[in-house]
């Protein structure tokens, strides 16, 4: 596992940098997620959405506020925000992920090939905000001190619907020693503007979450033998919620794909979607059978034979072999070629092939 083994901090300075400065970095650049960035300072998530989405956003924030804590919304078309002087909010975040109807189409460092005149920007609080206080009170955060992102999973906890959103909570796992239980409550109940105190802790069931190695976003961290999971509000929340109705919106029911169980697969099965299970031939998997964020080394196979061999694998036995080399579980019904790999349109004629005379039947599901 170690060669899956993500870096969070995108520098180790960069708890003392001013904001100006990881901005600046930012811009030209600098990515990775940014827990101890600016310490002392708050970090927001940025969504932007259409104007005419604009109200119905505004108001599942106001319904939901733990989940949804806004900072800040802007004029559409603006990319300026009140919060940070000469900030350009189309450059000035590490990465970002850009949906169109229901469906991720980019995960670029910069926006402004997408930015269009009707975009209002909603600025929603960051629970890695809090993280400098709970430091400074004395309570361990595992995933910093691993060098990992924070796991976040989608839960059965839905969130109250507003105008054409609606979706699940998401939320944000930190594991937290018992001693230590009462002052990350309190800490983090001192700071709602960034999500505040838990909604829950202990058993993950509670929140409908199976397996805690398994996050549906981040990184999945270990935890000490006594170390109790403490679970915030997350705002990728509205991420969540964006891309139900976004799939809804389209019309017929389509069905969603997603990574096998998935809580993304989980919450569209709850809004009446046909689900299906989806592997990706072209990807590399982690040991935990998540894929390897795409900004990494080695995250896509580029390999023609590979990708064939990799197929008929995931088709007839439904495992891969991840990165570490172990063998993984990964139950589809559907086998993605990404559009974007170089030949992909052989590549795929060639994988239909290999399929066929292995035995497996292709068809589709829509």
């Amino acid at each position: 596992m170690a060669e899956d083994r993500p870096v969070v901090l995108v520098d180790e300075h960069a708890h003392a940098w001013s904001p100006k400065a990881a901005r600046s970095r930012f811009r030209k650049g600098l990515t990775g997620p940014t827990a101890g960035v600016s310490a002392g300072h708050t970090q927001a998530n940025l969504i932007a959405v259409p104007a005419d989405w604009a109200y119905d956003m505004l108001l599942f924030c106001t319904r939901n506020p733990q989940p949804c804590p806004v900072l800040d919304v802007t004029d559409a078309g603006s990319w300026t925000t009140a919060l940070a002087e000469g900030a350009d909010l189309r450059t000035d975040l590490p990465r970002y992920r850009v949906w169109r109807d229901g469906e991720l189409v980019d995960e670029p460092t910069d926006v402004r090939e997408h930015w269009r005149d009707d975009l209002v920007s909603f600025l929603i609080g960051c629970s890695f905000t809090f993280e400098w206080a709970l430091t400074a009170a004395g309570v361990p955060v595992r995933h910093v001190e691993q060098g990992r992102n924070v796991p976040m999973f989608v839960t059965t906890r839905q969130c109250r619907p507003a105008g054409r959103l609606r979706g699940p909570m998401v939320v944000s796992m930190r594991p937290v020693p018992p001693a230590h239980l009462d002052a990350a409550i309190r800490e983090t109940g001192l700071l709602p503007a960034v999500h505040g105190s838990p909604v829950h802790c202990g058993d993950p069931s509670a929140l409908g979450i199976v397996d805690l190695g398994r996050p549906d976003f981040g990184d999945a961290v270990r935890a000490e033998p006594d170390d109790i999971p403490v679970f915030w509000a997350c705002g990728v929340t509205p991420q969540a919620a964006a891309v139900v109705d976004g799939v809804l919106l389209a019309g017929g029911a389509p069905p969603v794909l997603g990574l096998p169980g998935s809580r993304l697969l989980e919450s569209a099965g709850r809004a009446g979607l046909p689900v299906v299970p989806e592997a990706f031939a072209d990807r590399a998997y982690t040991g935990a059978g998540t894929l390897v964020p795409r900004g990494r080394q080695g995250a896509v196979i580029s390999d023609p034979d590979a990708v064939v061999q990799r197929s008929v694998g995931l088709a007839v036995s439904g495992t891969a072999t991840a990165r570490s080399g172990a063998r993984v579980e990964v139950r589809a019904r559907s086998l993605c070629v990404h559009g974007d790999t170089p030949g992909a349109v052989e590549l795929a004629r060639r994988v239909r092939r290999r399929l066929e005379a292995s035995g497996v039947r292709v068809e589709a599901f829509a």
